[in-house]
């Protein structure tokens, strides 16, 4: 039994139906009020837009549940995780906020 088919065998590995190598889907960056969302049709990743994207407008998505974080939750969790500071526009205005 080599690890490959233990892999597929095994019912208990998380994130077996995310796994993949989505090179377009990587150059989207994250954001704490996305444009866009993702969702897995078998394995064919799809981006679905959660509003109007004017023409230029960046695609973003959420890299996190981020309407359930505060501002330290997430710029933590993003740094820890993803090795970034966010600097969307909702933190923006979250940090001058809190000036």
């Amino acid at each position: 039994n080599n690890n490959n088919e233990k892999l597929e065998d095994d019912d208990t590995f998380p994130y077996r139906r995310i796994l993949g190598l989505y090179p377009l889907a990587a150059m989207l960056n994250h954001s704490c009020t996305p444009n866009a969302v993702r969702v897995f049709s078998s394995e064919t990743m799809i981006v679905h837009a959660t509003a109007h994207i004017p023409k230029g407008t960046e695609i973003t998505w959420s890299y996190i549940p981020a309407h359930s974080l505060s501002l330290t939750q997430r710029k933590e969790y993003l740094y820890k995780k993803f090795g970034f500071h966010c600097q969307c526009t909702k933190c923006i205005a979250q940090e001058n906020n809190a000036d």
